[in-house]
């Protein structure tokens, strides 16, 4: 007779093995687009998820130096988290043009405040 142990333990095992190669061959739900090499792009959900609500190239918009916007931002979209694939520093804004939110380069998260109309370097 085998031992009644043995087999718990070897069912146990095998039933870890087999989730864990699910769970890390499964892809991720609702994911956004990822953002490019060289742009900053604001999503809708946390965590980079959602509505990718603006894209700007880093070098363009480094070099214009002016506050940029999508039709997403000017109607008042929330914008949740960010992605700056950029080597620059960019801030957002609100509508009044008060900062809300600092962009570190080569950087991704939540956002602070949702409140955003405008991106510019900074």
């Amino acid at each position: 007779m085998k031992n009644p142990k043995k087999l718990i333990l070897t069912a146990v095992m095998s039933a870890g093995l087999v989730a864990g190669g699910v769970a890390a061959g499964a892809p991720a739900a609702n994911a956004a687009t990822s953002c490019p090499t060289n742009y900053l792009c604001l999503y809708s959900g946390t965590n980079q998820t959602g509505t990718m609500l603006f894209m700007g190239n880093g070098s363009s918009m480094n070099n214009s130096g002016g506050y940029f916007q999508s039709s997403y931002l000017a109607g008042g979209s929330a914008v949740r988290s960010s992605v700056n694939n950029t080597l620059g520093r960019f801030c957002t804004y609100s509508a009044s043009l008060v900062k809300t939110n600092i962009l570190a380069a080569q950087t991704g998260g939540n956002l602070a405040s949702t409140n955003v109309r405008y991106v510019k370097i900074c």
